[in-house]
């Protein structure tokens, strides 16, 4: 598992720039150099950023925050691009992008590697558990239809498909608050983990809970107030944490980020190549596989299938240099209003599990006590 690095820090919700991974040393030259170049443009805030890297240590980022369009990251990649290795764009809605050189535009990169939580509460211990082997994923069934069907094209399935999941992001628009429960099951050095997670959050406050269930590791709560502090508590123990450092983390948790590839797909199968890089189609028991015919190096996307009758996406391959990596969604559920979202989702790694996490609730502006996000309670 990779360690975390969507970094969402901006409070006003502007989009911003990050290098790829750096030495300390080299972080903070690049830093003045940064801030030499930009150093005529307003409204931006250059700095670095640190996040953990399991068994490897802090690496560093610069980041370049307060891009309020893509258009403006465009402009300022072009310059950057001569002193920084790679460029990367998060949005504002926590979508990743990649800046390429040639082309002059971002490029989606989908999806972003599991979240690792650097403080005690995900770090695993020493323990004489027996060790469990990966689960494989079972096989999907693709065999293509041969009946005769009214054939569509794949701009109608992905246009189908836009359609369905706007229903989905549409729920999200004008939420105040939020009280979001799910288990998290995977494999981590050899040990099965499950956690359960509840997550809360009213206006800018966040709460997480999270209670392991199976495997090492120590029960913790971690909040942001609604003055901005951040504090982590393991058992009777209360540590402050930085906030901006604190929110990021925590909105890693939200049901938006855990569902982002899903509410974004609207917005990106508009305006991104990786999904217009999908050039055939086949029909397979209730369902629709899109995916590139031939040019297995073109874009990031392999394959994605789409339910008929609704046109959920149910699954999602992306290729990157570690081979494929593989996303499904089940148990699409009303959530009392005829909005539909899977309660089940997967995450496999060249044939095997990774992590699979199931939603037990979500409810959106509900009642929610100041004092869940106190940091007196």
């Amino acid at each position: 598992m990779s360690a975390l690095w969507l970094w969402m820090l901006s409070f006003s919700y502007a989009d911003m720039l990050q290098t790829t991974p750096l030495e300390k040393k080299e972080a903070d030259k690049l830093l003045s150099l940064s801030k030499r170049m930009l150093r005529k443009e307003r409204g931006l805030s250059i700095r670095t950023g640190r996040f953990l890297v399991p068994q490897k240590g802090y690496k560093y980022r610069v980041v370049v925050d307060g891009i309020r369009d893509e258009e403006r990251a465009g402009k300022i990649a072009s310059r950057l691009i001569s002193v920084w290795s790679g460029i990367e764009l998060i949005t504002s809605s926590g979508q990743n992008k990649v800046y390429h050189e040639e082309e002059k535009t971002f490029i989606i990169t989908l999806p972003v590697e599991n979240v690792e939580v650097s403080n005690e509460k995900t770090q695993p211990k020493k323990s004489e558990t027996e060790r469990v082997e990966p689960e494989k994923a079972t096989q999907l069934d693709t065999k293509a239809e041969k009946k005769e069907v009214i054939a569509p094209t794949v701009e109608d399935i992905l246009s189908y498909a836009t359609e369905a999941m706007e229903k989905m992001s549409k729920k999200w628009v004008d939420v105040k608050s939020e009280q979001f429960v799910f288990v998290r099951e995977l494999t981590h050095n050899g040990q099965k983990i499950k956690t359960k997670h509840t997550f809360l959050q009213k206006g800018d406050a966040m709460r997480l809970e999270i209670h392991i269930e199976e495997g090492v590791g120590e029960d913790s709560t971690t909040i942001l107030t609604p003055k901005g502090k951040g504090f982590l508590s393991v058992k009777d123990k209360k540590t402050e944490r930085s906030a901006l450092r604190t929110q990021e983390i925590l909105k890693t948790f939200s049901s938006k980020e855990q569902l982002s590839i899903l509410l974004n797909f609207p917005k990106d199968v508009r305006s991104n190549g990786p999904w217009r890089s999908l050039d055939a189609f086949e029909k397979i028991k209730d369902a629709w596989r899109v995916f590139v015919k031939e040019d297995e190096n073109r874009g990031v996307i392999k394959q994605a299938i789409f339910s008929e009758k609704e046109g959920w996406l149910i699954q999602l391959i992306v290729r990157d240099e570690k081979g494929d990596l593989e996303y499904r969604w089940t148990d699409y559920t009303d959530l009392g209003d005829g909005t539909f979202i899977p309660f089940t989702f997967t995450r496999i790694r060249n044939g095997y599990v990774q992590e699979t996490i199931l939603i037990q609730n979500l409810y959106f502006n509900i009642s929610l006590n100041d004092r869940l996000f106190s940091e007196k309670r």
